[in-house]
């Protein structure tokens, strides 16, 4: 198992505008989910009451995170050393043959610039979200990717929601403060 990892605090900002992006077809085809978050204090509380998304996960591969067949992968740790976060994963994952070349071609195309640039002519799910004759479009918005950054989400919490954030994790997550410090910070584990 490779299992990507995330600073939650960016994951909420994100899931902020994510959230906002499906039509209203694609809510009613899913029970309404997911809830329209008419802003940033809405996103915070949904994703903090649903643990379930973001929390139960980060402690269950965790606490497995030893095991031979389990790779956590930071976000932050992709930001600062992508090349050697391939590497990486391709000796996890025993891939023969590794070559230069192919390592290189790896980086490239798992960049948000590269992905950016194909968003929209990459076959299967992207045209799926977007829609096909007689297929509803489940954006409301041809852009799906958006560029986030690791580290900046500081800039967009209140004072007072950052209360709100830490009294909720540190009820969370409590026994696992190295968890706390992998998801913020990336590095070994």
């Amino acid at each position: 198992y490779v299992v990507a990892m995330r600073n939650p605090l960016e994951i909420i900002q994100s899931a902020h505008s994510f959230l906002n992006m499906h039509t209203a077809e694609f809510r009613r085809q899913w029970g309404g989910f997911p809830p329209r978050l008419p802003n940033k204090e809405a996103a915070l509380d949904f994703v903090l009451g649903h643990k379930e998304f973001v929390f139960m996960p980060a402690v269950a591969w965790w606490q497995v995170r030893h095991e031979p067949n389990v790779l956590l992968v930071n976000f932050v740790d992709l930001k600062t050393d992508h090349r050697g976060q391939v590497e990486r994963i391709a000796r996890f994952l025993d891939i023969p043959d590794v070559t230069p070349d192919l390592i290189d071609a790896t980086v490239e195309k798992s960049t948000f610039a590269h992905m950016k640039r194909r968003e929209k002519e990459v076959p299967g799910i992207y045209s799926d979200l977007h829609g096909r004759p007689g297929r509803p479009k489940f954006f409301t918005t041809e852009r799906h990717l958006s560029k986030g950054k690791s580290g900046e989400s500081g800039e967009y919490y209140t004072p007072e929601m950052m209360l709100k954030y830490e009294r909720t994790v540190g009820e969370m997550l409590g026994p696992f403060a190295d968890l706390v410090d992998y998801l913020v910070k990336g590095g070994a584990y």
